[in-house]
């Protein structure tokens, strides 16, 4: 994990280098400029794309909102989170999961149940949707 960085995807082209991988877990969006378009759009309410990146490579990507409701207040909810196939089992999925609760300290964290677990991976400090 020498060499990594995590940022936030704020350009056009920084949002293009996140596509190749949220597509294993998007496969919807097939292009990058129609993933560019869709997370610019969804910027205006408030998501967020973050990633990781090594070696000058992207190799992990999270999609998450800062939210608020009656319920439980302030909330992190991610709704992506994804490291690239011949990435994974190398802790990046765990460095930027790290990174955006640390970032969001004093929320409760919530993740998108349509995001799979990796094999043996847990999510602690997270509550599922339906909590």
């Amino acid at each position: 994990m020498r060499n990594s960085r995590i940022a936030i995807a704020d350009t056009q082209e920084e949002i293009r280098r996140c596509h190749s991988v949220m597509r294993e877990l998007r496969p919807l969006f097939r292009e990058p400029e129609q993933f560019v378009e869709r997370v610019l759009h969804q910027k205006k309410e408030g998501y967020q794309l973050a990633y990781l990146e090594s070696e000058g490579e992207v190799c992990a990507v999270a999609g998450y909102r800062v939210l608020e409701s009656l319920f439980s207040g302030k909330f992190l909810y991610v709704d992506d989170l994804v490291t690239s196939q011949c990435d994974r089992s190398r802790g990046f999925g765990g460095q930027l999961l790290d990174w955006l609760i640390e970032r969001r300290a004093g929320t409760v964290a919530k993740i998108s149940s349509s995001i799979p677990a990796s094999r043996g991976s847990t999510l602690t400090g997270f509550i599922s949707p339906s909590e």
